[in-house]
């Protein structure tokens, strides 16, 4: 045990032997450790937190702006009554889900189906696929009349 407050002798001659060969730097002059000639020599942060916060804040702040940019035009597209863009374009499933979900019967459905989509051919049996896949799921659609 160690009465005295002493610093241990640190041998520097045999590390800055094993640095050279490893192609690290050697230790400093007067550094008692090799971490604290490390540390001492270690380059600033560029940036802190509260930098790295406020460009955060300004990316949300513009993401806030976009999204609320979107909704007003769409709102207003909506309201004009404008068709669909395209990007906005719905699938036979997604129409059928929509419908579905209103007291309409699946005759009235399909044909409504049949004028949002030309290009497909819905019929009876599968309007009352989708309506049986979606009591599957656990939706809880109107009673309608039958065809």
């Amino acid at each position: 045990m160690i009465e005295n407050n002493e610093p241990l002798p640190v041998e520097t001659e045999h590390l800055t032997a094993e640095v050279q060969s490893s192609g690290q730097e050697a230790p400093r002059e007067g550094a008692e450790t090799d971490t604290e000639a490390v540390t001492a020599e270690a380059p600033p942060k560029k940036a802190g937190k509260a930098a790295a916060r406020k460009k955060a804040g300004r990316k949300a702040a513009s993401a806030r702006k976009a999204t609320t940019a979107r909704a007003t035009a769409t709102a207003a597209r909506k309201s004009s009554g404008a068709p669909r863009r395209s990007n906005e374009a719905r699938t036979v499933r997604q129409d059928a889900e929509k419908l579905l979900r209103t007291k309409k019967s699946y005759v009235d459905i399909v044909s409504e189906l049949r004028t949002m989509h030309p290009e497909a051919s819905p019929t009876l049996a599968s309007v009352r696929w989708y309506a049986s896949r979606m009591r599957q799921a656990g939706v809880t659609l109107p009673e309608r009349k039958r065809a």
